[in-house]
């Protein structure tokens, strides 16, 4: 069965390359610190916006999204899926924050 949903990983990249941190659980990922807009109740992420990794507060200078033709198993055995810090979920599309 085609899933038509979008399932979407969230990865934090440093500008110089090394991965910081890959999200596909949502629950993991509110725990990282975030910009909070409590008018519409909710987060938010922006170029020149602080979010806090592990202590660690880094400035998003650059937002890429990718778009998966297929479903991705998230394997964990190749490349950025390596860095997954939560359940390793299938996902078609993703958003890169580059950070410094």
């Amino acid at each position: 069965m085609k899933n038509n949903n979008i399932l979407a990983k969230i990865r934090i990249q440093h500008t110089q390359g090394a991965v910081i941190a890959s999200f596909t659980d949502f629950e993991i990922f509110k725990e990282i610190s975030l910009k909070e807009n409590k008018e519409f109740n909710n987060w938010e992420i922006g170029v020149n916006d602080k979010i806090g990794i592990e202590g660690k507060e880094y400035t998003v200078k650059s937002i890429f999204t990718i778009i998966h033709n297929e479903t991705v198993k998230n394997s964990g055995q190749y490349g950025m899926s390596a860095v997954v810090v939560d359940e390793r979920n299938e996902y078609n599309f993703e958003i890169v924050y580059y950070v410094e």
